[in-house]
């Protein structure tokens, strides 16, 4: 099964489909994974997973949400022969709605972490429990946690973040 499920998603990757694809170190101790994808609907997303294994049977599911993409994982001249360790970063959505000029200021603040190299990708989830999905090519999360401090909204408690460790083809992350 895990053949098929790595075949899939190499058939996707192929078709230029699939972005990042792999298993998260859950620090609840979950067996979860990320998926990046380009699908113009859910009902094509779902057809994606249609030939793999894990989820025909039931080991798996798929839990999507549409994102806006601020700055995409690179798709160009990866290293398919490794993979390396990264992090991603989930700002979870707050409880209640904030006013525009305070997700103006998140936006601002996210943009800077992107425009300094702090991070290399940044999703915006449409739905779900996480709103912000961000991408750095680092292992040093201390650094990540340090830089996020200053997130407006984290020093209120109104925000939290999660960081969790990732493995990527190398390149993914410029």
């Amino acid at each position: 099964m895990q053949r098929g499920h790595i075949d899939n998603f190499k058939r996707l990757f192929g078709e230029r489909k699939l972005f990042a694809a792999g298993p998260l170190r859950d620090p609840a101790r979950i067996k979860r994974g990320i998926v990046v994808v380009r699908a113009a609907s859910a009902a094509e997303l779902l057809g994606y997973f249609q030939p793999d294994e894990y989820v025909r049977n039931g080991y798996m599911t798929v839990n999507a949400a549409p994102a806006r993409v601020s700055k995409a994982l690179n798709t160009e001249g990866i290293d398919e022969s490794g993979i390396e360790e990264v992090r991603i970063i989930q700002i979870h959505r707050p409880g209640t709605k904030p006013e525009a000029e305070f997700v103006a200021k998140q936006r601002a603040f996210l943009q800077a972490l992107l425009d300094n190299g702090t991070v290399g990708a940044w999703y915006t989830l449409e739905s779900g429990p996480v709103a912000e999905v961000l991408f750095a090519r680092t292992t040093d999360s201390v650094m990540l946690e340090e830089a996020l401090s200053g997130y407006p909204g984290v020093d209120l408690k109104a925000e939290n973040f999660s960081i969790w460790s990732q493995w990527m083809g190398k390149g993914v992350l410029r």
